[in-house]
């Protein structure tokens, strides 16, 4: 019937709106009451202009009025004209507590509400995916390039990207913050949703909580921000543009010579003991003090650097054997049993509840250097680049003959 109509219609413009004026009540009946509809009728209508002949018509002139003439006004269009529709040609208004998308573009009216603002934009995309495919304004291979979900882009980065480029306890500490403080709050957000003023409202209030987690938290957003950025699935990198001081972290501070009394006696003859020596004596890190080995003939220490990026090759530093570790000789001597740092750390709170594992490092640096042994020499000893000058890093080197020398020095009583 349509296509017996349309085939002796001229091809004229102004034609084709008059026919279609006169179907309209046949027409209406075809209109699509929800995206569903959308496939079946389109295909309907694109038998019955299959048959139009193009003409040159101005694209101001290619105005049609409903839904069903939207098909034969695209293809009028010039091929470079033709551009998909997206989220940003809808509006949104929220009435009557629902969140509602509205597309009107060319005669086609669409509007799509939910309780949630995300979940109305989502119903419209949905929409929009097969108006721009049925349009042939986009080809099922190309919908990579429609908006993506922020946690998409996030898992592959923390996942693909961080994980095998950082140790294996430092990503679990960066995990948990993204699990609980990035993941938990922005699952459900498109990247278009977290604005800089969003993410300034965001880390504002959780840096006046957990500075450190803030700070942590925040570098993983820019990782996150940054990567998408680079491949295109964003513009700008909002986390650019939110400002804020970077958190000032607490020093840890050295024991007084009675609470290092305090511990030695806490410790004593317990299987965890030669631990918290070689932390306190020889300055080496939480998770370096069960991975050191003591040279009781060449009075060495070699301790493996655990301050390194895992894409980079092991280190080791050889330290003097210090004085202050010689009387426990019998407890360094023990097999080496497994514990935790945080078992340690639990250890250190319960007897000395203002103090880290990481104050016996401070500790150790400050007595070296009140002995008056080489600040540069103490880096070395904890592992630190020599100092801020480029030839000191390259050039200094200090033979174990003069650090023993130096080693001799770090007696006290405490």
């Amino acid at each position: 019937m349509f296509e017996k109509e349309i085939t002796n219609a001229l091809i004229s413009l102004a034609e084709v709106s008059a026919f279609l004026s006169k179907m309209k009540t046949t027409i209406d009946e075809l209109t699509p009451n929800d995206t569903e509809d959308t496939s079946f009728f389109l295909s309907q209508l694109s038998e019955k202009f299959k048959k139009s002949t193009t003409v040159a018509v101005a694209k101001e002139d290619l105005k049609p009025n409903n839904i069903q003439s939207e098909k034969h006004f695209f293809n009028k269009l010039k091929e470079k004209d033709k551009k998909m529709f997206t989220i940003k040609d809808c509006s949104i208004r929220r009435r009557n507590n629902l969140y509602e998308v509205r597309f009107h573009r060319f005669g086609i009216e669409k509007s799509k509400s939910a309780k949630s603002r995300t979940s109305a934009i989502q119903k419209m995309q949905e929409y929009l995916k097969i108006l721009n495919r049925e349009l042939k304004l986009i080809e099922p291979e190309e919908e990579k390039n429609t908006p993506k979900k922020f946690i998409e882009i996030a898992d592959y980065f923390m996942y693909k990207i961080k994980k095998p480029n950082v140790k294996a306890d430092t990503f679990r500490s960066y995990e948990s913050k993204y699990i609980n403080y990035i993941k938990a709050k922005y699952q459900n957000d498109f990247f278009f949703d977290l604005t800089p003023m969003r993410l300034q409202e965001d880390l504002s209030r959780l840096r006046a909580v957990k500075g450190k987690t803030f700070e942590d938290v925040r570098m993983l957003l820019f990782g996150i921000f940054k990567y998408a950025k680079a491949n295109g699935y964003i513009q700008t990198n909002p986390i650019e543009s939110v400002y804020l001081p970077p958190y000032e972290r607490v020093n840890g501070t050295a024991l007084t010579f009675a609470e290092e009394n305090e511990l030695l006696k806490a410790i004593q003859g317990k299987p965890y003991e030669k631990y918290f020596l070689i932390m306190l004596f020889a300055g080496a890190r939480p998770s370096e003090a069960t991975a050191t080995v003591i040279d009781w003939q060449k009075e060495t220490i070699t301790i493996k650097n655990a301050k390194l990026k895992r894409w980079q090759k092991e280190k080791y530093r050889e330290l003097p054997l210090f004085p202050m570790l010689k009387p426990y000789e019998t407890a360094l001597k023990q097999a080496d049993s497994e514990y935790t740092k945080n078992y340690l750390n639990d250890v250190m709170q319960k007897t000395l509840p203002n103090h880290t594992l990481k104050d016996l490092r401070h500790t150790f640096s400050s007595r070296a250097k009140e002995c008056g042994i080489n600040p540069e020499l103490v880096n070395i000893w904890q592992g630190h680049s020599p100092g801020t000058d480029m030839t000191a890093k390259i050039y200094t080197h200090f033979s174990m003959e003069y650090q023993k020398k130096q080693a001799k020095r770090l007696r006290y009583k405490s």
